[in-house]
């Protein structure tokens, strides 16, 4: 298991399907998973819409986090604004959706 599953693990992330899932049906498709759940809020290019203000621009060149934080946001929510995704995926899509989220830096504007 790699660090990050392991540090995801000490946070409490719970191996679970996704909500209408059994195990098996699971995926580790980031970009669909972040099209699905995460666009409507942080936009479909990392972007946020105007419904999310004060949202990450995650295509701002100067943003850096280590994908471990990335992960956490996404494990834990942040604040009241934005849920967390513990119990709802797995730490391997956590992580891969963290991964895919950081592949914004840099495609626009800041």
């Amino acid at each position: 298991m790699s660090d990050v599953l392991v540090r995801l693990a000490l946070i409490g992330v719970v191996i679970a399907p996704l909500p209408g899932q059994s195990a098996s049906a699971q995926t580790n498709d980031a970009p669909k998973l972040y099209l699905s759940q995460c666009a409507k809020c942080h936009g479909p290019d990392g972007v946020p819409r105007p419904i999310a203000k004060g949202a990450r621009r995650f295509t701002d060149p100067d943003w850096s986090p280590p994908v471990e934080k990335v992960a956490e946001v996404i494990t834990m929510g942040k604040g009241e604004v934005m849920p967390k995704f513990k119990g709802r995926f797995t730490p391997e899509q956590i992580l891969s959706l963290a991964e895919y989220v950081l592949t914004f830096k840099g495609r626009g504007t800041k």
